[in-house]
């Protein structure tokens, strides 16, 4: 083997264990690894927040009506947009997110199951009014296009509120993504 190469193959060689090559830099991977924080998505608050929490029925005769009435008490998510969570079943949590200033609501494309067991009562939705981050703990169940359970992975799940709707930004990937809405999806 020629001089030149066998220096450059002691410098490689020497180089990648050292983490010359940007593999093992702490702080790019401290970057990469680390999970979103409410003060990452921080927005004013210009609303008052809600002084009580809410208990919606998924049952009732107007769903919409009973929903857009509990957002009247202000907001708790995002400046000026109210989270309410009901039940979907044992284990499941459905939610809605509306705009309390105009009374829209938004219907998401997936629920939240805790069957998982490291779950802890209570923290399936996590979230702030300063903040448009939403964290959910559990695993994000959807369905595919013949109507049939699709449950992700359990986990910690970060999702950007952008006014409309929620964009995954970390966490497990959710399950049958771009299938189309199931019928209690669309507004009712």
């Amino acid at each position: 083997m020629p001089t030149s190469v066998r220096a450059f193959v002691a410098v490689v060689a020497v180089a990648l264990p050292l983490g010359l090559s940007g593999q093992g830099d702490t702080k790019t991977e401290g970057r990469r690894k680390a999970a979103p924080t409410f003060e990452d998505f921080r927005v004013p608050t210009p609303i008052p927040a809600r002084k009580k929490t809410s208990g919606v029925a998924n049952h009732v005769a107007d769903f919409n009506r009973e929903i857009r009435e509990v957002a009247k008490d202000g907001p708790n998510f995002a400046g000026h947009f109210v989270v309410e969570a009901f039940t979907c079943g044992s284990l499941c949590t459905e939610f809605v997110v509306v705009n309390v200033e105009t009374a829209e609501i938004h219907f998401l494309p997936f629920d939240v199951s805790y069957f998982c067991s490291d779950y802890v009562l209570g923290t399936e939705l996590v979230y702030r009014l300063d903040s448009r981050l939403l964290i959910v703990n559990g695993a994000i169940e959807t369905h595919d296009s013949a109507g049939r359970e699709i449950w992700g992975p359990c986990g910690k799940s970060y999702f950007e509120w952008d006014g409309h709707a929620l964009k995954q930004i970390g966490g497990p990937a959710i399950p049958g993504a771009g299938a189309p809405p199931r019928p209690s999806d669309v507004k009712r």
